[in-house]
């Protein structure tokens, strides 16, 4: 991690990956929230069986001495083989969004979901389940919802795959008040 001192940027501390994260892309994004008291690491290839890359997130907490400690994981509350929890995450205001690019949909293998976390400071992770979003109509010609993504201002931007006549084309999708609990 760097933080700024004066008008340079030094590095404060290494975030290693645990012994048992060491081949689940540990790092390869990273989210803090407003207040960089808080970090959200994805560990998106992390296998929970061996039948693999579920994905987690990681979350760090800076402790009163300035020390990064580790204060827990996200899961998928329903992981299955491959969905790859966590290789993406953004965080805008009191809102964190981790996506899972594979997780299944009803009956379409593939179809994707971001899920929306909301700063609890309280909690002793730092952060409870709000919502989590899918396509509006997965089928196997809509796949991937969320696997490259943006989030702003309660504004949440996902892109899925779709599928027609042979061809594949990008489809975004937006939703707004990521913050209000609902189905």
């Amino acid at each position: 991690l760097y933080e700024k001192q004066g008008d340079k940027w030094e590095q404060t501390v290494d975030l290693i990956a645990g012994e048992d994260e060491l081949d689940s892309s540990f790092g390869l994004t990273a989210a803090l929230h407003q207040g960089g008291e808080w970090l959200a690491v994805s560990a998106g290839s992390f296998d929970h069986s061996p039948s693999g890359n579920q994905g987690k997130v990681v979350i760090f907490r800076r402790s009163a001495d300035g020390l990064w400690v580790r204060a827990g994981q996200m899961v998928d509350s329903e992981p299955n083989i491959f969905e790859l929890f966590g290789t993406e995450l953004r965080s805008s205001g009191d809102l964190l969004a981790v996506n899972i690019p594979f997780e299944k949909v009803g009956d379409v293998p593939g179809a994707g979901a971001v899920s929306i976390y909301q700063f609890a400071p309280r909690e002793l992770m730092g952060w409870r389940h709000s919502v989590t979003l899918h396509a509006p109509i997965p089928t196997p010609a809509r796949v991937g919802f969320g696997a490259r993504f943006d989030m702003a201002d309660g504004w949440l931007a996902a892109m899925a795959v779709r599928t027609s006549g042979g061809e594949s084309h990008s489809v975004i999708y937006v939703s707004r008040n990521l913050g209000e609990p609902h189905d």
